[in-house]
């Protein structure tokens, strides 16, 4: 029942350290720390001699303004069509981020690398596997400031004399290259255009003469250009924005068909005079107005004698009645008139009807001859201002090339620091007292788990949930307060022996410590007698009342023999009162 109690209080005991003791995770630490310390110590040494060896690092600086449009004036006001039509949209492929990944390539920086290999050369210090690359990302910083257009550039070196000289020609690369990007853009969109100008000259010449000789074959009239297109802008149709004429089929009525056109219009409008004509009848008043629409009617007169004799019979009858022989004969006259200007009427207009007849017939073309020939017109206009187009692109691109363009501004201009920013003694120090730790206790935590002892109660603890006695050799045990439990706890155990199994390296030596105090020599100050059992085949003669404890020291318990001893017991149903734990170090 004592027992139980007691370790009931002490694995309670354990399960709290367990959560709240951080101290146990740095055990291995205290464990190992001459090691650890030993280690870190001399590595820390080595760093600090390799800080004060190694050369100094010294740096200079220049910052530039980049101009990410400078290279596309020329470009940009070339019109948008052509531009993509000869595959020259930049759509910001030559942003800021683009202009710095060119500025930190081979193509741009080599001429400073050539630089420094030949300093390197002059002072004997050039090393076979010296490269381009290793050189960029060790001694070369290119950086954008955010949100600005300014380029900061830092160069590194380990020999003084070298930055000016190679941060003076990094600046005049760099500015080369702003001036170079522009003439080569200028001179890629002069070629594009050259080569267009002369395609549609050839082009343009050869669909005009086309369509010109389809026209006197055809007996059409050619159209002017120049004219159509002031009555296209005259009628609110000018060319589109961007330069290109419409693709317009309405085209004006070139003049063929609007002979025909107006033939066909005036045949109609004859026949239905004729008509009318016709079915007017006596009434003078519709007859005098058609013939005062007919010119040569009017020339003869006859519409106006009709009304003449009108203003006679108008007098007349304000004097006489219808019967009058005056009267009459003023109807019988009026109604020959009538007659003749209905007859020379229809017969004037049957006139004019051939006439017309005859020129829409002259104006009537095979199907589809004025179709082609508006095409052929069409395709003439487009060639012809597309020339005009290009020519005009031409002269803006030498304009802009015939403007001096200043290269990218230098904001500072390359300056050496005035004190070394390499190496970092300290940082060096640190790294190599951190390395040091870091691998000694790496190596030392390995140690132990390679060597299968157990170095901590909480390991002891989860094979043999027993109480433990801590007892510490180096002091008086008799007066230690551990010392005094154990005692108490040996008086109050029930049972005829006390069996003590030594465990570890040094059993002896753990022997020895324990027989020179009474409790643990036979039949002195209780009849109960103590024995050490360090044959297993001891084991069967143990009886279930007997008190059990085990003996050993932190680092010298081989865990996997305590694992299987622990089996034994298991089989030979053998319960362990408590564990004896002797500091020994």
């Amino acid at each position: 029942m004592t027992q139980n109690l007691q370790n009931q209080d002490f694995n309670s005991t354990l399960l709290e350290n367990d959560e709240i003791d951080l101290k146990s995770l740095l055990k291995p630490f205290l464990r190992n720390k001459i090691f650890i310390g030993s280690v870190s110590l001399l590595f820390f040494i080595v760093a600090c001699i390799y800080a004060i060896n190694k050369k100094k690092l010294w740096e200079g600086q220049f910052e530039i303004v980049l101009d990410s449009q400078q290279s596309e004036n020329a470009l940009m006001q070339i019109n948008p069509v052509l531009r993509r039509f000869a595959g020259l949209a930049s759509g910001g492929s030559n942003n800021l981020k683009t202009e710095v990944g060119i500025l930190e390539s081979p193509s741009v920086l080599m001429p400073v690398f050539e630089l420094v290999k030949t300093k390197k050369k002059e002072l004997n210090k050039l090393d076979e596997n010296f490269n381009f690359y290793d050189w960029k990302k060790n001694n070369l910083d290119i950086e954008l400031k955010e949100g600005t257009s300014i380029l900061n550039i830092s160069y590194r070196d380990t020999y003084k004399e070298n930055i000016l000289p190679v941060l003076e020609k990094m600046t005049a690369t760099y500015q080369t290259y702003s001036g170079r990007n522009k003439k080569k853009s200028q001179y890629l969109t002069k070629n594009y255009l050259s080569q267009q100008i002369s395609i549609f000259k050839e082009k343009s010449t050869n669909s005009i003469k086309k369509a010109q000789e389809y026209a006197i074959d055809q007996d059409l009239n050619f159209v002017d250009f120049e004219i159509n297109n002031q009555f296209e802008e005259l009628a609110g149709n000018p060319r589109n924005i961007e330069g290109i004429p419409r693709n317009n089929i309405l085209i004006p009525n070139i003049g063929i068909e609007s002979i025909r056109v107006d033939a066909a219009n005036e045949i109609r409008k004859i026949d239905f005079q004729i008509k009318t004509i016709k079915e007017i009848g006596k009434d003078y008043d519709k007859l005098q107005y058609i013939g005062s629409t007919i010119p040569a009617l009017v020339e003869e007169g006859l519409p106006q004698s009709l009304s003449n004799i009108e203003d006679e019979l108008v007098d007349l009858r304000s004097k006489y009645t219808d019967k009058d022989l005056s009267i009459i004969r003023l109807n019988q006259k009026r109604d020959l008139i009538i007659d003749l200007l209905k007859k020379r009427s229809i017969g004037i207009l049957e006139a004019q009807r051939i006439v017309a007849e005859s020129k829409l017939k002259s104006a009537v073309r095979p199907k589809g001859v004025l179709l082609k020939y508006k095409e052929l017109i069409r395709e003439a206009e487009r060639d012809e201002s597309t020339l005009i187009e290009l020519e005009n692109q031409m002269r803006i691109v030498e304009l802009d090339t015939a403007k001096k363009t200043e290269p990218w501004e230098l904001i500072t201009d390359p300056t050496l620091l005035d004190y070394p920013v390499g190496p970092n003694k300290r940082r060096i120090a640190f790294l190599g007292l951190f390395s040091g730790f870091f691998i000694s206790s790496a190596f030392a935590i390995y140690k132990e788990k390679k060597s299968g002892k157990i170095f901590d109660i909480e390991d002891l603890n989860r094979i043999f949930p027993i109480p433990f006695f801590e007892l510490d050799n180096r002091e008086n045990l008799e007066l230690s307060d551990n010392f005094k439990i154990l005692k108490y706890f040996l008086e109050t155990e029930e049972g005829d022996n006390v069996y003590i199994f030594p465990l570890g390296e040094n059993e002896t030596n753990n022997i020895s410590i324990l027989k020179n105090y009474s409790i643990f020599t036979n039949g002195e100050k209780k009849e109960k007698g103590v024995k050490f059992c360090l044959n297993e085949n001891e084991l069967s003669n143990i009886k279930s009342t007997d008190v059990k404890l085990l003996l050993g020291s932190l680092g010298k318990i081989n865990k996997k023999k305590i694992e299987n001893l622990k089996k034994r017991f298991s089989i030979l149903k053998i319960e362990i009162s408590g564990f004896i734990l002797l500091d020994n170090s």
